[in-house]
């Protein structure tokens, strides 16, 4: 009953939070809803990746799937039905663009979800660091919310020694045609910093 309704709706290997999950049966009392919970994780077809996330379990060669937490993370702040409402911070970011191999102890997530400026939060042991977005984050505009936060946020010594970041940033404004209008138009929420940046480093001239 329950695992049928998931399966029409959700992948294997999929986060599944609680409220889906209530949404899917609302014509069953929450109570209900825990005991079929509890016959799924039971048979094994469900699985608990932390509290309130699930997910449809599938059969490897080594055992039981292991759900991604990035995953969790995106579709929880970034992006979910065809929605964009979050960005990966900093780090991630330089990892993306080349200017840093070292992969983040400490995720940043800068995310609409978040009211606050910043709160650390812990998902299966790992702590994720939520930051409230500048201004709100959509499909049309997070490309260049995330070179302007990129900009705003690095050494601009660093990149300008950095002749791959160079490349690569500049790969992801042609490839993703970032507009003069689209960065314009979110540089009012961002700090003096942020254009100077982009001028020095005449990113500024590579938008269309």
């Amino acid at each position: 009953m329950l695992i049928e309704r998931l399966k029409e709706k959700f992948n294997y290997d999929e986060p599944i939070f609680i409220n889906e999950i209530y949404n899917i049966m609302n014509d069953y009392s929450k109570s209900k809803v825990f005991e079929l919970i509890n016959e799924a994780l039971k048979l094994s077809v469900l699985k608990r990746y932390d509290q309130g996330i699930y997910y449809l379990v599938r059969q490897t060669i080594v055992g039981d799937s292991i759900l991604s937490l990035d995953d969790v993370i995106e579709k929880k702040y970034i992006y979910n039905n065809n929605e964009r409402f979050g960005i990966f911070g900093l780090k991630v970011m330089e990892v993306n663009f080349s200017l840093s191999t070292q992969i983040p102890a400490l995720i940043e997530v800068i995310t609409n979800k978040e009211s606050r400026k910043s709160r650390l939060i812990n998902i299966r042991g790992r702590d994720i660091l939520l930051k409230k977005s500048r201004i709100h984050i959509t499909n049309d505009n997070y490309k260049a919310y995330t070179i302007l936060e990129f900009f705003t946020r690095i050494s601009i010594t660093d990149y300008l020694k950095n002749s791959k970041c160079q490349k690569e940033v500049k790969k992801y404004i042609s490839e993703n045609k970032i507009s003069k209008i689209q960065v314009t138009k979110l540089l009012n929420s961002f700090p003096a910093k942020t254009t100077k940046n982009l001028i020095v480093s005449e990113v500024f001239y590579e938008f269309t």
